[in-house]
């Protein structure tokens, strides 16, 4: 198989293929104002999405406090079953799952991607 793709590049080079068309600056200077240029809006809109979702772990503060029957300590068990003690105090904040990926909110469009409209 090797010397059958050395013998058909061969030939390709030599027979096939031609020279260059001659196209002159026309395509570097229409890449450099038009592609590149929106390639990087595109690229700072994408930017703004990805890090309105920092911390990226789809928890939002509530600004309520604890109810007082949740207030103590607790103990959990990992994955590993290793023992793990929580406490929760009184006055400490409450937290909800929230969608942090901007890009996928169908209702309302978040537009421009900013944290406060999470």
């Amino acid at each position: 198989p090797l010397t059958v793709n050395y013998f058909v590049d061969k030939f390709c080079l030599l027979r096939t293929y031609g020279p260059a068309p001659q196209v002159g600056r026309a395509v570097a200077e229409f890449s450099r104002a038009y592609f590149f240029t929106s390639a990087l809006a595109v690229y700072a809109l994408m930017l703004s999405y990805n890090y309105s979702g920092f911390p990226f772990d789809n928890v939002c503060n509530t600004d309520d406090t604890v109810p007082a029957e949740y207030v103590g300590g607790f103990t959990a068990m990992t994955g590993k079953d290793d023992p793990v003690t929580i406490t929760i105090e009184e006055g400490d904040n409450v937290f909800k799952y929230c969608l942090q990926d901007m890009l996928r909110f169908t209702s309302p469009r978040a537009f421009p991607a900013l944290p406060l409209f999470q």
